[in-house]
């Protein structure tokens, strides 16, 4: 045979004649479905048969059913009639020839009965009495007059409806005095209604007539009409079906054939669908047996035009043929291939092998190098047979050879085919040319070329480790820069609010110098900017202090009233000089105490005040505490503060809480700020665990609501529900209507009732109304400052007039403007005075007050403007350590009224020697000083006091740096208590008289 024949192109179209299972598995189809047909043809036969069989005894068994039911009303209608006959009330009532309550008890005795309707006939008067209210039949006279000759046959009446009707005579003894009806109707009752399907015939004077409406019918039966016990079939009005007798005097049972005509379809189309199945399944047994059969001549086939195409993945016999001839060929192709394969998976594991973008090594226990892909020798930058002759030690740095040991160790106790200590090792590589580079290798121990190997991923990780170093030394630069801010903004407080200090303290001290009128204003103007200026600081350190989150929160228990006195005396004073009205309301539900930082609640409070004092030109601002979620361990408040100011447009609601942003810039020109309120604002309220929003209009004012979450104390945290005025009575006068709603709601919370007075006219009617009226005397009178023609303690001087003895207890509830009796505001009076706005304790303990004939006066600056030798102070010595020399005269100002001897420091280290040679009775200590810094006097101070045995002086730090933590930084440090700069002369005063 010659080797150089050309391979024909038809030889790898041609395709293995099929001939032999073709018609194997047409044969046995074809036998197959005619069986089935056979089989299928007779089940049909004898299925049609029984359903008609079925349906006959269906309606055989519905026209008797329904006879019996029938016959079995037709007794009960007889059963009442008797009994209606019977009844003894009825026959004395027709003896009488009266007609009491007769209808009543017929109704009464029918009432069972619902299927035929009763009547009763009196024999003297010829009425007729009805169980129902319906009119008497036409018919039901002559049915009366010949009972026998009418009754007990289907009749027709005259509406059209089929009836029975049946007579009974009433006797009295042996006088016939009235004769008892019924008129019974088969076509009423749904009892015994004719199914769904079937209905009801009676035959009337030779027409078949309908009995449940007693239209007639054209009924044609074409059955033998004798034998009426079977069905016959018929059609009624052209629709076939059968009949058959109900054995009720004559009453035929009319079954439609279309159920059974439904049925039969149903049939064959359950056996048109069988026969479908059946084919299916014949089909594919005949393909089965079909191909089995050839399986060994088609697979050999196949096997033969396959590796004629040069394809080596082949289709063999899973058993042997049995022919032999077959089998020996299929042995010698299965040897062949089997090489074939072998030579394929390998070319195709090379190919593999070598394109991994990562370098693979194959090396023993012993660490030699047996197999390598490209790769691999493209990272050590040499060949492959130099790889082969080294081991995987070699290619190790010094840095990483005892890694590479333990990880040969490591493979040595492995079991083959698991991964070696489920982990990855990284490790420095020095290649045979090239620079080292950091690697990570992923190992596993298997089986290759009969013996136990390590296989080995190489990857370069050299660009992720100078990426990892670069973000450790960003991180470390971001530290350090962080740090540098942080001293930068501490040193900048400090550096700022050092000569702030002096500035304002200086003007305190030319207001002494008896300056003229037009000096007095420079004055004024001087220090309202230097306080505008010391805002304008304490807002960019603070939003700086935020954005660099170092803003540490204090976590102590603080007094909710308290807090929020202190918020609106800080902002009472601008809402005096611009004559708005300031309104507070705490729901009853809000916690007495709380634990958080009450600083920067404060700052939340005193920034939204001012923004709306700033922006509201008349009408009032309502701030409300409520509670909006609590839970055991903490409560959430939901705070809003509402102005009727010039209100934010709807598109600029957002940005408001941004940096540097105000809702219209050309607002900056009139009203002034950096925009920085807001942002610091929403920073802390998130910093609080709360949410901060605006609702507003323009011309329309704004409401800013804003939650925080605080944690409850261990003990007190509940607000017992105080209701110390339950019982009593207040008149509220003022012109504010707000004013009265929320003092009035206030006062409902301490279970008092109130009622309001608008003018003097009014609040005069409503006590004289009180004092005619004897028993509902108020207990008590809210007056406030300004009333429409009067001021308040005008007013209460003309009430007071009128009411002599019977005029109640009065308090003045007045603005900061009108607070200071004597004042050009109000006339002096002895009346005690509580200032707007008040919490509910301060409120209640003013009433209290004023009711038990006291005076309380709240004006704060009051007390806080003696010094401390009006309170009888006795002389102490003081040391202040202060490195400013404008400072140190601005102390020496502060204190030049005081009963106290004063010493002076320039430096930590000056202050702690005058300290050891000297006795003092209080230190001011600044922090920030040259040399020797606060921090470290105050230690040394503690520490000679210590070693000398003698008790703790008192420390006050005097520091620029305003924040929570520089607080409890100098605390940690030894003192004993801390002053933010620039201090004003009044808490100075306070800080000394409380410690000396």
């Amino acid at each position: 045979m010659r080797n150089d024949i050309p391979y024909s192109s038809s030889m790898t179209t041609r395709r293995t004649p099929r001939s032999v299972t073709s018609a194997i598995v047409l044969s046995t189809l074809g036998v197959v479905l005619f069986c089935c047909l056979a089989l299928l043809g007779v089940q049909y036969w004898n299925s049609a048969r029984e359903l008609e069989r079925q349906f006959r005894e269906q309606v055989k068994l519905e026209a008797s059913r329904l006879g019996v039911e029938y016959q079995r009303m037709v007794d009960d209608t007889k059963r009442h009639l008797a009994a209606i006959a019977e009844d003894n009330a009825i026959r004395v009532t027709l003896q009488l020839g009266v007609e009491y309550q007769l209808q009543e008890r017929l109704a009464v005795l029918s009432s069972t009965a619902r299927h035929a309707i009763m009547y009763v006939a009196s024999r003297e008067s010829g009425r007729i009495f009805s169980s129902t209210t319906q009119p008497v039949p036409a018919e039901l006279p002559e049915i009366l007059n010949a009972p026998k000759a009418l009754t007990g046959r289907p009749m027709l009446a005259s509406d059209g409806r089929i009836f029975l009707a049946m007579v009974h005579p009433v006797n009295n003894r042996a006088e016939v005095v009235g004769t008892a009806a019924a008129l019974f109707f088969p076509g009423g009752p749904a009892a015994a209604g004719a199914g769904r399907n079937g209905m009801l015939l009676v035959s009337q004077l030779g027409v078949f007539r309908d009995l449940e409406t007693g239209k007639p019918v054209v009924v044609d039966i074409s059955g033998d009409s004798s034998s009426r016990n079977a069905p016959q079939p018929c059609t009624l009005d052209g629709e076939p079906g059968m009949v058959v007798d109900t054995g009720f005097m004559g009453v035929l049972y009319y079954a439609p054939l279309a159920p059974l005509v439904e049925s039969q379809r149903a049939n064959i189309a359950t056996s048109f669908f069988l026969l479908l199945g059946t084919v299916a399944v014949c089909g594919l047994l005949s393909f089965v047996i079909g191909t089995r059969i050839t399986r060994s001549l088609r697979t050999l086939a196949e096997t033969a035009r396959t590796i004629s195409l040069g394809e080596s993945r082949l289709p063999l016999l899973d058993a042997s043929s049995p022919l032999a001839e077959v089998n020996d060929v299929v042995h010698a192709m299965e040897a062949m291939l089997v090489n074939l394969r072998q030579a394929e998976e390998l070319g195709r594991y090379r190919t593999l092998f070598e394109e991994v973008v990562d370098g693979v090594f194959i090396f023993d226990l012993d660490g030699r190098i047996l197999e390598c892909n490209s790769q691999a020798m493209q990272q050590m930058g040499c060949s492959r047979e130099h790889l082969l002759e080294l081991s995987v030690i070699d290619l190790a740095g010094v840095d990483s050879r005892q890694s590479m040991w333990q990880m040969l160790e490591m493979a040595r106790e492995t079991p083959a085919g698991s991964g070696l200590a489920a982990k990855q090792f990284e490790v420095r590589i020095r290649p045979v040319e090239g620079q080292p580079f950091h690697a990570e290798i992923h190992v596993r121990k298997l089986h290759y070329m009969e013996q136990e190997v390590v296989l080995s991923v190489v990857r370069d990780i050299s660009t992720r480790v100078a990426a990892e170093t670069a973000l450790r030394k960003a991180k470390q630069d971001a530290e350090e820069a962080s740090r540098a801010k942080s001293g930068f903004l501490a040193s900048m407080s400090h550096e700022i609010r050092t000569p702030m200090h002096s500035v304002l303290g200086l003007v305190d001290m030319l207001e002494d110098t008896g300056l003229s009128v037009e000096q007095s204003r420079y004055l004024d103007m001087l220090r309202s900017s230097g306080v505008l200026l010391l805002n304008l600081i304490d807002d960019i350190l603070d939003f700086s202090k935020i954005e660099a989150g170092h803003l540490e929160l204090e976590h102590i228990v603080f007094n909710v009233d308290s807090v929020f006195e202190r918020i609106f005396a800080m902002v009472n004073m601008q809402a005096a000089q611009k004559g708005l009205e300031i309104i507070l309301y705490m729901e009853p539900e809000v916690p007495p105490r709380l634990v958080g930082d009450p600083t920067r609640l404060q700052q939340i409070m005193v920034n939204l005040l001012s923004n709306a004092l700033k922006f509201t030109s008349l009408g009032h601002i309502i701030t409300t505490v409520a509670v909006r979620r609590r839970a055991e361990e903490e409560v959430e408040l939901e705070i809003s503060v509402k102005d009727t100011g010039i209100g934010i447009q709807q598109n600029k609601q957002q940005a408001i809480f941004d940096a540097f942003t105000q809702a219209d810039s050309t607002t900056a020109r009139k009203f002034g700020g950096t925009g920085l309120g807001l942002a610091i604002t929403k920073r802390l309220v998130e910093r609080l665990g709360g949410d901060i929003s605006v609702e507003s209009r323009s011309g329309h004012g704004s409401t800013f609501l804003f939650t925080a979450i605080f944690p409850l104390p261990e003990s007190g945290a509940e607000r017992s529900v105080q209701r110390p005025f339950k019982g009593r009575r207040f008149l509220l006068v003022d012109d504010n209507a707000i004013t009265l709603h929320y003092l009035s709601r206030t006062l409902s919370n301490l279970g008092a009732t109130s009622r309001e007075a608008a003018s003097v006219q009014e609040a005069v009617s409503m006590l004289g109304s009180s004092v005619e009226a004897g028993s509902a005397v108020y207990d008590c009178v809210i007056m406030g400052s300004d009333l429409p023609e009067l001021d308040g303690v005008s007013a209460h001087r003309q009430i007071a007039k009128h009411m002599g003895m019977s005029m109640p207890p009065t308090l003045l509830y007045v603005d900061l403007q009108h607070a200071a009796q004597g004042g050009k505001a109000l006339p002096v009076s002895p009346l005690p005075v509580l200032t707007k706005p008040a919490t509910p304790s301060r409120l209640a303990a003013a009433v209290e007050a004023a009711m038990a004939g006291g005076a309380l006066l709240a004006v704060e600056n009051e007390a806080a403007s003696r010094h401390p030798e009006e309170d009888g102070q006795g002389v102490g010595r003081l040391l202040v350590a202060e490195d400013s020399s404008a400072n140190r005269m601005l102390m020496e100002f502060y204190l030049k009224k005081a009963s106290v001897r004063l010493d002076f420091a320039e430096d930590g280290k000056e202050a702690v020697e005058m300290y050891r040679d000297n006795r003092y009775d209080v230190v001011f200590m600044d922090i920030q000083m040259p040399g020797m810094d606060g921090y470290a006097a105050t230690q040394a101070i503690r520490a000679f006091e210590e070693q000398e045995g003698f008790a703790s002086v008192p420390i006050i730090a005097l520091t620029a740096n305003a924040y929570a933590e520089d607080r409890e930084k100098c605390l940690a440090a030894g003192c004993t208590d801390y002053l933010p700069k620039p201090a004003k002369k009044r808490v100075v005063l306070e800080k000394l008289r409380q410690y000396l």
